[in-house]
Order: C-alpha cells, then sequence, then structure tokens
C-alpha cells in the first residue's frame, strides 16, 4: 500500500475559509490545517475535508442557513395553522409549539 502524500494547500480559499497554515494536530491521521473564516473567526478543518467540499466555513453558514430556513418555515407554518383555524394569531401558534 502507497502512503499518501500531503498536498500543501495553504494560501488557498475553500468556500468561506482561507487556509493559514498546517495546523500540528491530527485528527484520524489527517492533516488539520488552520483556517480563516470570512466572517472572521479561526477554525482547523481537514485538508480532504476542504478539498471534497465537506466544509465551507466556520459553522457560520450552517447557522445563516438554519435561521432562514427557520424563518421561512415560521411564515409558512403561520399561514398553514391560518388556513386550518380562521382566527388564530401567531400567539397561539407559538402557545401550542412550546
Amino acid at each position: 500500500m502507497s502512503a499518501k502524500t500531503k498536498i500543501d494547500v495553504s494560501g488557498r480559499t475553500f468556500g468561506r475559509l482561507k487556509v493559514i497554515c498546517e495546523s500540528d494536530q491530527r485528527h484520524n491521521g489527517h492533516v488539520m490545517w488552520k483556517c480563516l473564516c470570512a466572517c472572521g473567526n479561526e477554525c482547523l478543518a481537514a485538508g480532504s475535508s476542504l478539498k471534497n467540499g465537506v466544509i465551507k466555513s466556520c459553522g457560520c453558514l450552517h447557522r445563516e442557513t438554519g435561521l432562514r430556513y427557520a424563518n421561512k418555515n415560521r411564515v409558512y407554518g403561520f399561514s398553514n395553522y391560518k388556513a386550518n383555524h380562521p382566527g388564530g394569531s401567531i400567539e397561539d401558534l407559538e402557545d401550542l409549539i412550546r
């Protein structure tokens, strides 16, 4: 079995992450890279995850996407609730959810 060669990804950008340098840490044998996210946070990411597009940010992209989805569904859910409960309010719906 041949040994895998490490590819230097320093200075490259993957999604919102710009690779700063190689970290001393390893995860399951994978080289971890220190990255700077567009939002300003630093994080560690495996080179294979960066190259395969598995990791695109420090987590800020996931949070933003989740908030947009939650807000969209909150409005959609309220529309469905209003259709099935004439005279209902958003507070009534929120009480049901809690």
